[in-house]
């Protein structure tokens, strides 16, 4: 299945939450981060170890990935606040308006 779109999720301190178009640097830096580096993912350092695999080539291919999603994909930046419940509508709302 394509990926239709990135979201890409930021803090802000004060406004209400909203969802806008950005540009793929945003989501080039925010999923090199999870998908090419690996942070937040404690089970890959246990497979690097046990299969001994070439982090470099790995990271290569994860980015060669990476460039595959970005390529055609919108990538939209989320900016949400301590309101769970307005980030929730938020983000539904803009789910829906992008998914029609």
């Amino acid at each position: 299945m394509p990926i239709k779109f990135v979201i890409v999720g930021k803090k802000q301190r004060s406004g209400p939450p909203s969802v806008i178009k950005s540009t793929r640097l945003a989501g080039l830096y925010a999923l090199s981060i999870s998908m090419v580096v690996g942070i937040g993912l404690p089970q890959m350092a246990e497979h690097m170890l046990r299969f001994r695999a070439p982090l470099f080539k790995i990271a290569m291919s994860r980015l060669r990935e990476l460039n595959k999603i970005l390529k055609d994909t919108p990538v939209f930046v989320f900016h949400y606040t301590d309101n769970a419940f307005l980030n929730a509508q938020t983000l539904t709302h803009s789910l829906e308006m992008m998914t029609r």
